[in-house]
């Protein structure tokens, strides 16, 4: 991937030359399947261009020139190559003094669908299994057959009698029940509503001896802050007869100098 051997002479007329370092103005660009990094180089021709490529996806560019007398300027970059480029194609020109090095991106090619894979195909169709209804037989309830004999009317008599009083007695049996339990439920209300009558009252006698102590407290205070307004009031009477004292008796003081003066 060389560009070319380095031009000049390093030497001459037996002078040591001297280099001055620069770096140089870089960026990267993306075209249709490739990625393009671009050294802005003025003053460098092809021939004192070199690009190496070195182990682990890494780019070394470098390039000397002469400038004057024992001058040299030189440069030297080292590039990553992107994950998504392949080393073997990239390449590189110089153009007007700019170097395009071209990294083309990997393709990624798609796998062909196989015919197991295509929709509607048979292999991913479940295999139908025909499934037959069972017969369902309807079995009649078998009838319990009398064991009396018909032919005896006794029998059939007492037989009779014996479940109307089985059926009477049931009756009677649910009947006593339901009173029973009609007279549990009367009992149970009359006992919840003898705790509320009794909570009422009770609230009702709270709330009475409530009001009544704050009508007491209201009396108590009303009779302590009249005898209190009253002193305050006399208090104020005797300050305004003493400050009218003081006032006159300092304006009589101020009129005998002024007379004994003149």
């Amino acid at each position: 991937m060389s560009m070319g051997s380095r031009g000049g002479s390093r030497s001459r007329h037996g002078v040591r030359p001297v280099y001055e370092e620069f770096k140089p103005m870089s960026e990267w660009k993306h075209e249709d399947g490739a990625k393009v990094l671009l050294y802005h180089l003025p003053g460098f021709v092809k021939e004192q261009i070199r690009i190496l490529a070195e182990s682990k996806r890494i780019l070394r560019i470098f390039g000397e020139r002469f400038v004057g007398g024992n001058k040299w300027s030189r440069f030297q970059e080292e590039v990553a190559v992107p994950e998504d480029c392949n080393m073997t194609d990239i390449r590189a020109r110089f153009e007007g003094g700019i170097l395009q090095i071209i990294m083309p991106q990997k393709t990624i090619t798609k796998p062909t669908p196989t015919h197991e894979d295509q929709p509607g195909s048979s292999a991913h169709e479940s295999p139908k299994t025909s499934m037959s209804k069972p017969d369902l037989q309807t079995k009649e309830p078998q009838k319990l057959e009398e064991n009396a004999s018909t032919s005896d009317p006794k029998q059939t008599q007492m037989q009779e009698d014996r479940k109307r009083d089985e059926i009477l007695d049931d009756k009677s049996k649910a009947k006593a029940g339901e009173t029973h339990l009609e007279a549990e439920m009367d009992t149970r209300d009359h006992k919840d509503e003898v705790p509320n009558a009794k909570g009422k009252k009770e609230g009702l006698q709270e709330k009475k001896e409530a009001h009544d102590h704050r009508v007491e407290e209201n009396t108590r205070a009303n009779k302590s802050s009249l005898p209190r307004s009253l002193d305050e009031d006399r208090q104020l009477l005797v300050n305004m007869g003493v400050a009218v004292l003081v006032i006159v008796g300092l304006g009589a003081y101020i009129l005998y100098s002024f007379s004994s003066s003149v």
